[in-house]
Protein backbone atom coordinates (compact mmCIF):
# COMPACT_ATOMS: atom_id res chain seq x y z
CA UNK A 1 0.00 0.00 0.00
CA UNK A 2 1.57 3.50 -0.86
CA UNK A 3 1.36 6.03 0.93
CA UNK A 4 -1.15 8.38 -0.55
CA UNK A 5 -3.64 5.49 -0.61
CA UNK A 6 -2.76 5.16 3.35
CA UNK A 7 -3.55 8.63 3.73
CA UNK A 8 -6.84 8.16 1.58
CA UNK A 9 -8.08 5.41 3.78
CA UNK A 10 -7.79 7.59 6.59
CA UNK A 11 -10.25 10.56 5.11
CA UNK A 12 -14.02 10.07 5.06
CA UNK A 13 -15.30 10.00 2.00
CA UNK A 14 -18.72 12.17 4.02
CA UNK A 15 -16.46 14.90 5.11
CA UNK A 16 -16.33 16.43 0.96
CA UNK A 17 -19.95 18.29 0.47
CA UNK A 18 -21.68 17.80 -2.16
CA UNK A 19 -21.71 20.52 -4.99
CA UNK A 20 -24.62 22.77 -5.09
CA UNK A 21 -26.42 22.38 -8.14
CA UNK A 22 -28.83 25.33 -9.61
CA UNK A 23 -32.72 24.52 -9.16
CA UNK A 24 -35.10 25.09 -11.78
CA UNK A 25 -35.69 28.09 -10.71
CA UNK A 26 -32.53 29.45 -10.56
CA UNK A 27 -31.95 27.97 -14.26
CA UNK A 28 -35.33 30.02 -15.41
CA UNK A 29 -34.47 33.26 -13.30
CA UNK A 30 -30.59 32.95 -15.11
CA UNK A 31 -32.69 33.10 -18.78
CA UNK A 32 -33.54 36.88 -20.35
CA UNK A 33 -37.40 37.23 -20.33
CA UNK A 34 -37.48 36.88 -23.92
CA UNK A 35 -37.29 33.77 -24.36
CA UNK A 36 -40.55 32.62 -23.12
CA UNK A 37 -42.67 34.64 -24.88
CA UNK A 38 -44.24 32.45 -27.91
CA UNK A 39 -43.71 33.71 -31.34
CA UNK A 40 -46.29 31.80 -34.07
CA UNK A 41 -44.98 34.05 -36.82
CA UNK A 42 -41.24 33.05 -35.93
CA UNK A 43 -42.01 29.25 -35.16
CA UNK A 44 -43.67 29.03 -38.50
CA UNK A 45 -41.04 31.00 -40.41
CA UNK A 46 -39.08 28.17 -38.72
CA UNK A 47 -40.97 25.43 -39.78
CA UNK A 48 -40.94 26.43 -43.46
CA UNK A 49 -37.32 27.52 -43.47
CA UNK A 50 -36.64 24.13 -42.49
CA UNK A 51 -38.42 22.49 -44.59
CA UNK A 52 -37.33 24.43 -47.32
CA UNK A 53 -34.16 23.86 -46.60
CA UNK A 54 -35.22 20.18 -46.06
CA UNK A 55 -36.34 20.28 -49.83
CA UNK A 56 -33.38 21.92 -51.23
CA UNK A 57 -31.22 19.76 -50.15
CA UNK A 58 -33.07 16.64 -51.77
CA UNK A 59 -32.76 18.45 -54.79
CA UNK A 60 -29.42 18.67 -55.15
CA UNK A 61 -28.12 15.15 -53.69
CA UNK A 62 -27.79 13.92 -57.24
CA UNK A 63 -25.43 16.48 -58.50
CA UNK A 64 -23.37 16.43 -55.29
CA UNK A 65 -23.19 12.60 -55.36
CA UNK A 66 -21.95 13.11 -59.03
CA UNK A 67 -19.54 16.06 -59.06
CA UNK A 68 -17.82 15.57 -55.62
CA UNK A 69 -18.36 11.62 -54.61
CA UNK A 70 -18.28 10.64 -51.44
CA UNK A 71 -16.62 13.43 -49.47
CA UNK A 72 -19.45 15.43 -51.41
CA UNK A 73 -21.75 12.85 -49.62
CA UNK A 74 -20.34 12.69 -46.46
CA UNK A 75 -21.15 16.96 -46.70
CA UNK A 76 -24.44 16.25 -47.64
CA UNK A 77 -25.21 14.08 -45.12
CA UNK A 78 -23.41 15.71 -42.55
CA UNK A 79 -25.82 18.90 -43.90
CA UNK A 80 -28.97 16.90 -44.07
CA UNK A 81 -28.76 15.45 -40.50
CA UNK A 82 -28.22 19.01 -39.31
CA UNK A 83 -31.37 20.43 -41.20
CA UNK A 84 -33.46 17.37 -39.67
CA UNK A 85 -32.46 18.29 -36.22
CA UNK A 86 -33.39 21.17 -36.71
CA UNK A 87 -36.81 20.56 -37.80
CA UNK A 88 -37.16 18.23 -35.22
CA UNK A 89 -36.48 20.59 -32.96
CA UNK A 90 -39.70 22.73 -34.22
CA UNK A 91 -41.80 19.31 -33.38
CA UNK A 92 -40.20 19.28 -29.98
CA UNK A 93 -41.24 22.45 -29.10
CA UNK A 94 -44.68 21.80 -30.94
CA UNK A 95 -44.80 19.35 -28.64
CA UNK A 96 -44.02 20.94 -25.24
CA UNK A 97 -46.62 23.67 -26.73
CA UNK A 98 -44.16 26.49 -26.65
CA UNK A 99 -44.36 26.52 -30.90
CA UNK A 100 -47.10 28.63 -30.35
CA UNK A 101 -50.32 28.99 -27.76
CA UNK A 102 -52.63 27.37 -29.95
CA UNK A 103 -52.58 23.72 -29.54
CA UNK A 104 -54.33 23.05 -32.86
CA UNK A 105 -51.25 24.88 -34.24
CA UNK A 106 -48.96 22.79 -32.04
CA UNK A 107 -50.16 19.73 -33.13
CA UNK A 108 -50.90 20.39 -37.00
CA UNK A 109 -47.18 21.79 -37.07
CA UNK A 110 -45.66 18.50 -34.69
CA UNK A 111 -47.13 16.33 -37.52
CA UNK A 112 -46.22 18.33 -40.11
CA UNK A 113 -42.28 18.63 -38.60
CA UNK A 114 -41.99 15.06 -37.95
CA UNK A 115 -43.74 13.60 -40.91
CA UNK A 116 -40.12 14.10 -42.81
CA UNK A 117 -38.81 12.74 -40.39
CA UNK A 118 -40.53 9.54 -39.76
CA UNK A 119 -41.25 9.63 -36.65
CA UNK A 120 -45.08 9.62 -35.93
CA UNK A 121 -45.84 12.57 -34.03
CA UNK A 122 -48.45 11.20 -31.52
CA UNK A 123 -46.19 8.16 -30.50
CA UNK A 124 -42.82 10.78 -29.53
CA UNK A 125 -45.63 12.95 -28.04
CA UNK A 126 -46.92 10.09 -25.72
CA UNK A 127 -43.62 8.71 -24.69
CA UNK A 128 -41.57 12.08 -24.56
CA UNK A 129 -44.15 12.93 -21.53
CA UNK A 130 -43.66 9.30 -20.06
CA UNK A 131 -40.01 10.44 -20.22
CA UNK A 132 -41.24 13.71 -18.56
CA UNK A 133 -42.84 12.09 -15.86
CA UNK A 134 -40.26 9.90 -15.22
CA UNK A 135 -37.49 12.14 -14.65
CA UNK A 136 -39.77 14.00 -12.21
CA UNK A 137 -39.66 17.22 -14.62
CA UNK A 138 -43.41 17.45 -15.05
CA UNK A 139 -44.18 21.15 -15.51
CA UNK A 140 -42.26 20.88 -18.65
CA UNK A 141 -44.70 18.59 -20.34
Amino acid sequence: MTVATQLNHKKELRSVPPPKLPSIVDIKNAIPAHCFIKDTFTSVRYLIQDLLLMAALYLILSPVEHYFGWLGLFAWYWAYGFVGFALFVVGHDAGHGSFSDYEWLNDICGHIAHAPLLAPYWPWQKSHRQHHQVCRIITLT
